[in-house]
Parts: C-alpha cells; structure tokens; sequence
C-alpha cells in the first residue's frame, strides 16, 4: 500500500470522532502527517505496522468522542522500530487535539 493511502486511512479515522474535535485541531493533525516523510522506503513490514496503526486509529475513531479517541490511541503502537517513531510522533499531535 502506498503511503499517502495510509494517510488516508488515518485521517478517515480522525474524521469520524462525531464532530468533536474541532476543525482546526483535524486539520493540524492532517497537516502534521501529510508532511511526514514515508519513514518505511520499500520496507514491507514497516508499510503493514503502519497500516495496522491506521486501521487501529480508524477503530477507536468509530462513533467515538474526541477524549476517548485520543485514549485509545495511545495504545495504537508498533514493534517494528522503523515506523515507531512515525506512530509516536503521529500519536503526540492526536494528544493535543481540543474540543474548543
């Protein structure tokens, strides 16, 4: 999979939190990512944990609240040391997301 399709995939899950973030936090997030550069090269395993992450995301997201989101996205980690610090750093800017 392509690594802006993960993008994707993320910012879908971000997206669907019913509304409760606000406008500007969705689009710090998305910007924060989108300009990120792909930190797996041709490594398929790194690709796969980062897809895992996203579809991890776009799960907590689901009919979910801003505070409870960002809670569940903190366990959406990986092992595979390549994308670890993508994830950590993705999960940092979900932390300071606001409701207001």
């Amino acid at each position: 999979m392509k690594f802006q399709a993960i993008f994707i995939l993320i910012l879908i899950g971000l997206c669907s939190i019913k509304a409760d973030a606000t406008t500007s936090s969705v689009s710090f997030i998305s910007s924060f990512i989108s300009s990120q550069p792909n930190p797996c090269g041709s490594d398929a395993s790194c690709a796969a944990s980062i897809t895992m992450y996203a579809l991890c995301l776009g799960a907590c997201a689901t009919g979910s609240t801003l505070p409870s989101f960002q809670s569940c996205a903190s366990s959406c980690t990986s092992n595979n040391s390549a994308s670890t610090s993508f994830i950590n750093a993705v999960n940092a800017q979900i932390a300071k997301a606001t409701t207001s």
